[in-house]
């Protein structure tokens, strides 16, 4: 490697020197290489050598909680369970005061998440659903020849489209009662 020297194999002092850094600083393994002026290779081989773990422990069980339950607006959005979001993100960073950045990972997850759900249901018209939908109208599933889900994440809502007529439901409401349902039958 340029400007590196090649001391390593024939310098006695370097494999208690690197134990020695090692132990002290637990740099990581390039910024240790440069230190000792070696390619970063060069300090995995030596250390494997040595016996010495290179690997990182394993982070504790309660940082494992998966991140959806946590972002600032999955807690926006469990604090303020009836309020629809807007429609662009600059506008749910006015209204909810979390980051862009929050704003569509979490999108993006519970896209993902509603996705795969939606993916394992059974046939909707064979379920004795009694849905109510945001205009108050009263649904019942069992009365529906031919359906389409559509899923606005924005709005968090579900659109249905059945026998000729669209349905608006929201989502959180609509999941619940599913798996109430599909849980009982």
């Amino acid at each position: 490697m340029k400007g590196r020297k090649k001391l390593a194999h024939s310098d006695p002092t370097f494999l208690p020197r690197l134990k020695e850094l090692w132990k002290k600083t637990r740099k990581n393994i390039p910024e240790m290489a440069r230190e000792l002026e070696v390619s970063p290779r060069t300090i995995y081989v030596y250390l494997n050598q040595a016996g010495v773990s290179t690997k990182r422990a394993a982070k504790p069980a309660g940082h494992l909680v998966p991140r959806h339950h946590h972002g600032g607006l999955a807690k926006w959005v469990r604090t303020h369970p009836d309020e629809p979001l807007a429609s662009s993100v600059q506008e749910i960073v006015a209204q909810t005061g979390c980051t862009s950045d929050q704003i569509r990972s979490y999108l993006y997850r519970k896209r993902l998440y509603v996705k795969k759900w939606f993916a394992s249901l059974p046939r909707l018209e064979s379920l004795p659903l009694r849905l109510t939908s945001l205009s108050g109208k009263k649904v019942e599933t069992k009365n529906w020849k031919t359906y389409r889900l559509l899923v606005d994440m924005k709005g968090s809502v579900v659109k249905i489209e059945a026998n000729g007529e669209l349905f608006h439901f929201p989502i959180d409401r609509f999941m619940s009662k599913l798996g109430k349902v599909i849980s009982t039958s």
